[in-house]
């Protein structure tokens, strides 16, 4: 089934390639025809294409470290947790998940907790905002755009051999300790 995924993600990222370079040629086509700000406008879209199929391709490689989860917290979200365990994970995704469940949050409050665990720790994500959110955004690859980062999310906390729970206005994460697997 992994072979498979592999296979599925392998063509999605080749056809979101094969789209960007589609419409930069297009740009290039209409360069004459069309007023400037237009242009721009297109160009930019296009670059955030680009910027989303990159980040796509970051996201299929796994950098596994040691972390240090209460430093991690304060150091890049200034939160002090209290909490000193080492966790074996990928801070560059660590990062782009706490990230995008922060910025889906936008205006809203949030609050992200750390408790310890049989096996590691777990992050606990509470904020009203959760509550517009459904299992199925989670479980599989939406229609709809907005539900493509929490597809993400879902498929690299797997990956990272992390446990995901989410209910109503929370989303908690477990970070495993390095050996837990093995205890």
């Amino acid at each position: 089934m992994e072979k498979f995924h592999k296979i599925v993600t392998v063509e999605l990222l080749s056809t979101i390639d094969h789209k960007v370079r589609g419409i930069q040629q297009f740009i290039i086509a209409l360069r004459g025809l069309i007023e400037e700000d237009i242009l721009d406008d297109l160009k930019e879209e296009t670059e955030e294409l680009q910027a989303i199929y990159e980040s796509f391709l970051k996201l299929r490689n796994l950098n596994l470290e040691e972390i240090e989860i209460g430093k991690f917290l304060e150091d890049k979200y200034n939160i002090k947790s209290g909490i000193s365990y080492v966790t074996e994970s990928d801070r560059e995704k660590l990062s782009f998940i706490l990230d995008t469940l922060i910025e889906f949050c936008g205006s809203a409050s949030y609050k992200l907790s750390v408790t310890p665990s049989a096996k590691g720790c777990v992050l606990n994500f509470v904020s009203p905002s959760f509550a517009k959110l459904s299992v199925d955004d989670f479980q599989k690859l939406s229609n709809k755009i907005e539900g493509l980062p929490f597809f993400a999310i879902k498929k690299t906390l797997s990956r990272m051999g992390c446990e995901f729970s989410f209910k109503g206005d929370e989303i908690s994460i477990e970070l495993l300790n390095p050996g837990a697997e093995d205890a």
